[in-house]
């Protein structure tokens, strides 16, 4: 891997149970600094869970890093829908669009996305340290 490159970390969480009313992402870079932080509102209809903050916060990393860039997540099922697309008995056929819009942007930015230990994930130390 080319460290010269930028490393971004990304994580999911919900405010209270899950799903929630309240969830939102963080991204950070490799020293755990905190690059963006977003709130995502749900309603009684459509709750957040975690799988879609994190799936919308790596989203929202990929369209930040720049080309050839690592991106660190501790969700293999975001990394699955991101390059493969939902299951086809997914409930959440809402975020379709969303993986295919990002998987393609995914490829022509040539960057890496990575899975790593929830302990070894900046994001998801930043979530904990730094709760909503």
């Amino acid at each position: 891997m080319n460290t010269s490159y930028p490393i971004y970390y990304v994580d999911g969480f919900n405010v209270g149970s899950n799903p929630s009313l309240t969830g939102g992402y963080t991204i950070t870079d490799n020293t755990g600094k905190i690059l963006l932080r977003e709130i995502l509102k749900g309603t009684p209809d459509s709750l957040i869970t975690c799988n879609e903050a994190e799936f919308r916060g790596l989203c929202k990393a990929i369209e930040l890093a720049e080309p050839h860039s690592t991106i660190y997540t501790d969700s293999q099922n975001n990394i699955n829908w991101l390059n493969l697309g939902f299951p086809k008995k997914s409930k959440r056929k809402d975020l379709i669009p969303l993986a295919r819009q990002y998987n393609e942007l995914y490829i022509a930015k040539s960057l890496n996305i990575v899975w790593t230990k929830r302990d070894d994930n900046l994001a998801g130390i930043q979530n904990e340290d730094n709760p909503m």
